[in-house]
């Protein structure tokens, strides 16, 4: 208990430090989720559940967060940067390479890879289904090609482009979508970014004259 208190103090002061030096975007985008998992002698470990900005802090954000650490605890610290979410799926991918491991028993079943694997997969809401959809005369168009769209991924209505005032079901048909394809393919690749996410990312990179990443990503 003792030296979770104390991670807890030593990553508040770092956070802070970092937010004198960082922009708000800046600091939001990139170290907002981020958090101090180990400090050991001279080497502290923090993990970020996205692999993408985990390997952004690991390369243009590592000086500045060895600087911080070193204001704080005034020596010098290496600081390495981990993703859980990586580690899951090298684990999955070592025992694909081992072989089928025995079949756990049905409370213990694990969900598949692909859905919890993928730390920027939205967050699992069964409510939101094509089922109980209120299908009316001025969203029909809106939900066949949302159907559409799940029945057949990146081939029909590619790109789909929804709009529309607010609370008139854009959210529940977007999210019916990815939990259609989430129970019938699983091993699906499903990234869910917020314009407000999108637009910073592009402007960091664009600032940073790293157009390359995030057009890989």
């Amino acid at each position: 208990m003792e030296n979770e208190q104390k991670l807890k103090d030593v990553w508040i002061k770092v956070l802070a430090y970092l937010k004198e030096k960082l922009s708000q975007a800046t600091y939001t985008l990139w170290f907002g989720e981020a958090d101090l998992i180990a400090l050991d002698g001279d080497v502290a470990v923090v993990s970020h559940p996205s692999p993408f900005k985990k390997n952004i802090l690991a390369t243009r954000y590592i000086d500045i967060f060895e600087e911080a650490f070193e204001m704080v605890l005034g020596a010098h610290v290496k600081v390495i940067v981990h993703c859980d979410a990586e580690d899951r799926l090298a684990e999955a991918e070592k025992a694909k390479e081992n072989g089928p491991a025995p079949s756990p028993s049905p409370a213990q079943k694990p969900a598949p890879i692909g859905i919890d694997a993928h730390p920027e997969y939205p967050v699992y809401n069964s409510e939101y289904t094509f089922e109980n959809f209120v299908v009316g005369s001025s969203n029909k168009f809106a939900h066949a090609a949302c159907k559409a769209v799940a029945d057949h991924p990146a081939t029909d209505y590619n790109p789909l482009f929804i709009y529309g005032a607010s609370g008139l079901g854009k959210t529940h048909l977007l999210y019916a979508i990815m939990n259609q394809l989430r129970r019938e393919q699983p091993g699906l690749a499903i990234l869910y970014v917020k314009g407000d996410e999108f637009t910073n990312e592009l402007i960091e990179n664009l600032g940073a004259k790293t157009p390359e990443r995030f057009r890989a990503k």
